[in-house]
Parts: structure tokens; C-alpha cells; sequence
């Protein structure tokens, strides 16, 4: 993957030039033309599918306005793990009084289920999530390729305070469409992973990619699959 990289960070060629912002306020028209997410509240219902061939039904609530996030597995065990605000619950088969040991095997710690929610919000919420603040973007749209497709590539890094990763995000130029992304936690090690989204879940004005394939940057490794199966509005 090395050669996209190439192409990525080259300077801006042929007749399309766009600034990186405006690229990325074109993709957020595409997919969230009424400015749906702000307000997004719902349940995401999610197969999730890992290289071995397992795969389990999870259920992902957003309250996006509320900060509240609620995740759902359906078991056996059945785990619950919550968090609105900066207040976790955790349960697994209804027990809410957990031991370490069991607060560990199922990622039940609060900074854990703060991560899980700021993963969730993050990723199903792009590229609308690209617009808040202490997001730094590239200057130019760089035109390169991205699973033998024409793309532009949008390079995005963060205040120190948000987050030290760099990613690269993916557009169509012929419709905006995100088509895929990739992060690196050390660029110059070429480590991380890239992520292929495919099709389209449409839901009240936000248009959603329902697929996502992540793989690793080194060696292209699979590392599972992520489809939206249906979302269930809660208001």
C-alpha cells in the first residue's frame, strides 16, 4: 500500500484541485445533507464478523445530542456495558456486580466503554465527525488511487489534545461518497490499518455506509467486517 501513500501526500496534479476542507464539507453534504447525526438518536444493529469466520449480532445505541452510548451483546453471556456522560454501568447476564477478573475478560472498565463509545461515535458518524473541532485538515484534496479506484485523498491529523493518529479519508470526486479510510499511529512505521466501506443504509436524511472491511497497513492482513444490518430509531 505503500504506492497510495506515494500518491496521497504528492502535490495537487491534473485539472481537480479542491482544497482538502472543501472536499470533506462536500462528502458531509453527500451523506448528511440536513444535518442529521447532530440530532441522531438510535440503535444500530451490527453483525460483526472476525478472520476466523465467527461472527455476533451486536447492538449499538447513540444518543448523539446526549452523549449517551449503549452496547449490546446478545451472548451467552449477554454483556451490557453503558456510559451517558462520564457514568459507565456494566453488566453481564444481568449482574451489575462484577469482579475484576470479569470486568477485564469482557472490556467492562469505564475508560474501556469510554473508548467503545468514542470508537462508535466516531467511526459510524463519519465523515461528519471530520467537521468538530481540534480537526486538522490538509490543505489539498490529493488525487490518488484507493482499491484500484480514482480518489481524492484528504489527510487529517488532530490537536494534541483529541487524538495523535493520522488519517487519510477516501472520497469519490464523482459524487463525494466516502469510500474508505486509513489510519496510522506511526506513518513513517506504516503501521495501522485502512478500512473499505461499502453500500449504503439511507435513514432519516443521513446516508450511512453499511459496510466496513478493515485490514492491516503492513501486510494487508483481514481483521474482520463490520455490517449494519438495520437502525432502529428511538425517537
Amino acid at each position: 500500500m505503500t504506492t497510495l501513500l506515494v500518491a496521497a501526500v504528492a502535490g495537487p496534479t491534473g485539472a481537480q484541485q479542491v482544497r482538502g476542507t472543501e472536499a470533506l464539507a462536500r462528502s458531509i453534504a453527500y451523506h448528511d445533507s440536513a444535518g442529521a447525526w447532530s440530532q441522531f438518536a438510535g440503535t444500530l444493529v451490527l453483525d460483526e464478523i472476525r478472520p476466523d469466520g465467527s461472527s455476533r449480532r451486536a447492538r449499538v445505541t447513540l444518543d448523539v445530542p446526549d452523549g449517551f452510548f449503549r452496547y449490546e451483546l446478545p451472548g451467552p453471556p449477554r454483556v451490557v456495558k453503558a456510559v451517558r456522560g462520564n457514568a459507565c454501568t456494566a453488566s453481564v447476564d444481568g449482574v451489575t456486580t462484577l469482579d475484576a477478573a470479569v470486568r477485564e475478560r469482557y472490556h467492562l472498565g469505564c475508560d474501556q466503554i469510554l473508548v467503545s463509545r468514542n470508537y462508535y461515535l466516531y467511526l459510524w458518524g463519519l465523515p461528519m465527525k471530520l467537521a468538530d473541532s481540534g480537526t486538522r485538515v490538509g490543505e489539498w484534496a490529493r488525487p490518488t488511487t484507493f482499491q484500484g479506484k480514482s480518489v481524492l485523498a484528504v489527510r487529517v491529523t488532530y490537536d494534541p489534545e483529541v487524538g495523535s493518529d493520522t488519517w487519510y479519508f477516501y472520497l469519490d470526486p464523482a459524487t463525494w461518497r466516502l469510500i474508505g479510510y486509513r489510519f496510522y499511529h506511526d506513518e513513517s512505521a506504516n503501521d495501522g490499518e485502512y478500512i473499505v466501506l461499502s453500500g449504503q443504509y439511507d435513514v432519516g436524511g443521513l446516508r450511512i455506509p453499511r459496510t466496513r472491511r478493515w485490514y492491516g497497513n503492513p501486510d494487508d492482513g483481514f481483521l474482520g467486517t463490520d455490517s449494519l444490518v438495520a437502525v432502529e430509531p428511538s425517537r
